[in-house]
């Protein structure tokens, strides 16, 4: 697969605004992805690792924006999410 594919490749984050959960759908890869939330400063807040789908708990996470991104060898992809609470 061409490197501009994975540009087209789709991660969707919902609800967003999230309040108890976020649902992350992510793109098709062979390779498992590691999800990371980062802080409006840059520190890590959640890592794990998923494929498919992942449903994440944002109750332990602060009123504010957050960065999620998806990587792993082939891309990285980055969206913004807003806590709710």
């Amino acid at each position: 697969i061409a490197v501009e594919d994975y540009e087209n490749q789709q991660m969707t984050l919902y609800p967003n605004p999230a309040s108890e959960v976020v649902n992350i759908s992510l793109p098709e890869s062979k390779d498992d992805l590691q999800i990371t939330i980062y802080d409006v400063s840059g520190k890590t807040v959640f890592r794990t690792m998923a494929s498919g789908m992942a449903t994440i708990s944002t109750r332990e996470l602060k009123n504010g924006f957050y960065v999620v991104a998806c990587q792993n060898r082939e891309f990285n992809i980055k969206r913004k999410l807003i806590i709710e609470h």
